[in-house]
């Protein structure tokens, strides 16, 4: 997707969000890009002088691989979490919960807590093997394990076993 495409489809966000009765009193600024690997976006409000703004964030490596009701729902659910901060509430509980149901309802998404999105071929867009920094395999079923930090899985990956037939991981990348 372009970057034009995103802010259109972000404007559809708010105006959704407007339209059902939660519009932020909070300048929602514009979408900005990021290199997370593990989330699809994230809204990040803070308070200055002039009052509260809020900038929505969201990985372009999502971006790249997503769709357009895919970023549709990421972007109302971070919308969401800016009319939350509004009401007293962050997270993903009490009114941001009910605010969620409502969108979902109205407009037949799909906003939870946490999404797996899949790209055309049915795969995670984050399990992609070209974003990894590391992978690890199992050698007799095949399984992938795709870690994006050090840790003692990767350094050390004979100490640890596939979690489906047991057997003791490879490290390939």
């Amino acid at each position: 997707m372009t970057n034009e495409q995103v802010q259109k489809v972000f404007h559809k966000a708010v105006a959704m969000c407007d339209e059902s009765g939660f519009h932020s009193p909070i300048l929602i600024q514009h979408v900005e890009y990021n290199r997370c690997k593990k989330s699809y976006g994230y809204c990040k409000t803070h308070r200055d002088m002039f009052g509260a703004i809020s900038t929505i964030y969201v990985s372009k490596y999502y971006v790249d691989k997503c769709n357009e009701q895919q970023l549709l729902e990421t972007l109302v659910h971070e919308c969401l979490h800016s009319w939350a901060f509004c009401v007293g509430e962050n997270g993903h509980k009490g009114k941001w919960l009910q605010a969620a149901n409502v969108m979902n309802k109205k407009y037949g998404m799909n906003i939870s807590r946490c999404a797996d999105y899949k790209d055309e071929n049915g795969v995670s867009i984050f399990k992609d093997e070209k974003i990894a920094k590391y992978i690890l395999k199992c050698p007799k079923c095949g399984k992938i394990y795709i870690q994006q930090r050090m840790s003692k899985c990767v350094k050390h990956p004979d100490w640890f076993s596939c979690g489906v037939c047991r057997t003791t991981l490879e490290r390939i990348k």
